[in-house]
Order: C-alpha cells, then structure tokens, then sequence
C-alpha cells in the first residue's frame, strides 16, 4: 500500500493533506524510506468540520521518484 499510496500522491497537487488513518501510517513508511518531505500537523476538515490531524507532503524525493520508475500496480 505505501507505494500505491506514492503513486496517488504524484498524481496530486502539493501540498497534499493525508488525514485517513490508512493513509498516515503508508505515509509514514514512506517517510521513513526517504520517498516523500512532509509533517504532521493540525489540518482543517475541508468539508468544514472542526481541525484533525493530518500528513501535510510537501514534495517527492529523487528516492521517492526512482521507486516509482519500478512500481508495478499488481504488486509492491
């Protein structure tokens, strides 16, 4: 999941905010590996709710995109 959650993540715009608790803990994986710069931090809901924590990702690293010249969708 770390990987397609990479893939999804090059496919937006950044910054890119993360507050599902799946995501958060692929983003950190990837954190942890070099792929991706971001920060934890207080988010707002974008459906106007009150503020959550989230995963702000700033950028892909040069790591990050060389593993996405090898990601396969059928597998990670």
């Amino acid at each position: 999941m770390p990987l397609a959650l990479l893939h999804r993540i090059a496919h937006a715009r950044f910054p890119h905010v993360l507050t599902n608790d799946a995501d958060i803990e692929a983003v950190r994986v990837l954190i942890l590996a070099g792929h991706v710069k971001a920060a934890m931090q207080v988010t707002l809901d974008p459906w106007g709710g009150g503020p959550q924590t989230g995963v702000v990702v700033r950028d892909i690293t040069a790591l990050g995109r060389m593993a996405l010249m090898h990601w396969r969708p059928d597998g990670e």
